[in-house]
C-alpha cells in the first residue's frame, strides 16, 4: 500500500483508508503466528472526525479466525487476540473487539461494560476458579490421610458482585468548641430636661435659683444580646465494600466406604477439619449460612475393573498381532532365501 508513488496526489480520505487496511493487514499477520490460527482477517471501524466530539460513537473491531481445527483456541489466546487488537488501535477498548471463528462460533463478544453477556462470562470465570481452587484445597489435604482416589469434593460458593458504598456522618455535642462570640447592644430613649422641683409640688413652689434649668429626665434603655456559634466535633467514615465478597458456601464430601463403617467420631472429625479448612461458618449467629455434609459411601469400582479388562484384552490381541506379523516376516524371509538357493543350484 505505501509503495505506491503517487502519493501526494492522494486526497485525505484514501490515505485514512490505506492507513486503516495496513493496520488491519498487519494485526492479521501477527494474528497468524498464534498457534491453531492458520489465517485471520481483521476489521476495524473507526467513527468519522466531527466537530462535535460523541462520546458514545467508539471505534469497534472483528476479528474472523480460519482454525485448524474447532475449539482449539483457549480463552488465553482470544484474550491476548482482543488485546493485540486493542493496543494497536487508537481509543480502541479490548471489550469492542469481537472474535469469531470459521466454524461459526463467538470466541469474544462485546463485553463493554454494562453489556450483560460480558460481564456474567466474567462473573461465572470467577466463581468457577475460586469453586475449584477450594474443592482441589479439601482434596488434596484428605488424599493425604485417606490415600490417593478415596474422597470426591464438590464445591459451590456464591459470590456478591455488588460494589456498595457506606458513608456515615456523626457530630459529638459533647465535643463542642466555640468559635466567634458576637455582642450586640441597643440603646433606645431620650434625654431631655424635667420641668424642676420634685415631683408631685405645686408649680408655683419656690424653687433654687441654682438648678435654673430644671433636673436631667434620662429615659433610656439598654439592650444586650450575645451570639455564640460553636463548632461541633464531627466525624466522616467513608466505607467501600468491594465487589467479589463470598457470600455462601457449600460443600459435599464424599469418602469411599471400608470394609468397617468409620465411627461417628472419625466422620465428625473429618466434618470438622474441612469446615476449617474452607472457613465455613455453619453456626446460626452468623449472616453467612454455609452448609458441608461429609458422607461415607462406597465408590463403584466395577467400571475400573472393566476398563482393566479391556486394556488387558488389547493388550493381548497387539501382542499375538506383532508375533504373526513377525513370524509371517520370518516365513518370508525363509521362503525367498530357499527361492535363491534352488535358483543358484539350477
Amino acid at each position: 500500500i505505501f509503495d505506491e508513488k503517487n502519493t501526494i496526489s492522494m486526497s485525505d480520505f484514501v490515505q485514512q483508508v490505506n492507513k486503516k487496511r495496513a493496520i488491519q493487514g498487519e494485526l492479521a499477520r501477527s494474528i497468524s503466528m498464534i498457534a491453531g490460527v492458520e489465517s485471520a482477517h481483521v476489521m476495524v471501524v473507526m467513527p468519522e472526525t466531527r466537530l462535535i466530539v460523541d462520546e458514545s460513537r467508539k471505534p469497534t473491531a472483528a476479528v474472523r479466525l480460519n482454525l485448524r481445527q474447532e475449539g482449539m483456541l483457549g480463552k488465553e489466546a482470544v484474550n491476548s487476540i482482543r488485546f493485540l487488537v486493542a493496543n494497536s488501535v487508537p481509543g480502541l477498548s479490548h471489550g469492542n473487539v469481537s472474535v469469531a471463528d470459521n466454524f461459526g462460533n463467538v470466541l469474544a463478544a462485546n463485553d463493554e461494560t454494562g453489556s450483560f453477556t460480558g460481564m456474567s462470562d466474567k462473573r461465572l470465570d470467577a466463581q468457577a476458579n475460586l469453586e475449584k481452587y477450594l474443592a482441589h484445597k479439601v482434596e488434596t489435604m484428605l488424599t493425604s490421610v485417606l490415600g490417593p482416589d478415596q474422597v470426591r469434593v464438590e464445591v459451590s460458593a456464591e459470590i456478591d458482585h455488588d460494589q456498595v458504598t457506606h458513608m456515615t456522618e456523626k457530630y459529638d455535642p459533647e465535643g463542642s468548641v466555640t468559635n466567634t462570640v458576637t455582642e450586640k447592644i441597643e440603646i433606645n430613649g431620650d434625654t431631655r430636661p424635667s420641668s424642676g422641683g420634685v415631683p408631685g409640688t405645686p408649680a408655683n413652689a419656690n424653687v433654687s435659683t441654682n438648678n435654673a434649668g430644671g433636673a436631667l429626665s434620662n429615659n433610656q434603655q439598654d439592650k444586650r444580646e450575645k451570639i455564640y456559634s460553636m463548632n461541633n466535633s464531627r466525624s466522616t467514615t467513608n466505607v467501600v465494600k468491594a465487589a467479589g465478597t463470598v457470600k455462601r458456601v457449600t460443600a459435599s464430601v464424599l469418602v469411599n466406604a471400608g470394609a468397617e463403617p468409620r465411627a461417628p467420631a472419625a466422620m465428625t472429625q473429618l466434618t470438622n477439619i474441612v469446615q476449617n479448612a474452607l472457613g465455613l461458618h455453619t453456626d446460626g449467629n452468623t449472616i453467612r449460612k454455609d452448609n458441608i455434609i461429609v458422607a461415607e459411601m462406597a465408590f463403584n469400582r466395577a467400571y475400573i475393573a472393566e476398563a482393566q479388562a479391556q486394556l488387558s484384552s488389547a493388550a493381548t490381541k497387539s501382542m499375538i498381532s506383532d508375533i504373526l506379523r513377525n513370524a509371517l516376516y520370518v516365513l518370508l524371509g525363509a521362503g525367498a532365501l530357499w527361492v535363491f538357493v534352488r535358483l543358484v543350484k539350477g
